[in-house]
């Protein structure tokens, strides 16, 4: 999606509780939106399906949730 880190560049765009309609970037916020579309479409698309590499700190949750899901539909 472009962003590397979650610091104060990013952070600039985030909501803030002064935000309101007049104040917001539409255009700013569509290419994000557009940019999770795109990174949805090419995940479905993908004939491989993405998983965390072993030693990531999610990889054995993944496992136990792909084991569930297999187990409710197989």
């Amino acid at each position: 999606m472009g962003f590397t880190a979650f610091d104060e560049e990013i952070t600039k765009y985030y909501y803030q509780v002064t935000d309101n309609p007049d104040t917001l970037d539409y255009e700013y916020l569509l290419k994000f939106f557009q940019s999770y579309v795109l990174a949805c479409r090419n995940i479905t698309n993908n004939s491989e399906t993405p998983f965390w590499v072993n030693g990531d700190k999610y990889y054995e949750a993944g496992k136990k949730i792909i084991q569930k899901i297999a187990f409710h539909y197989y």
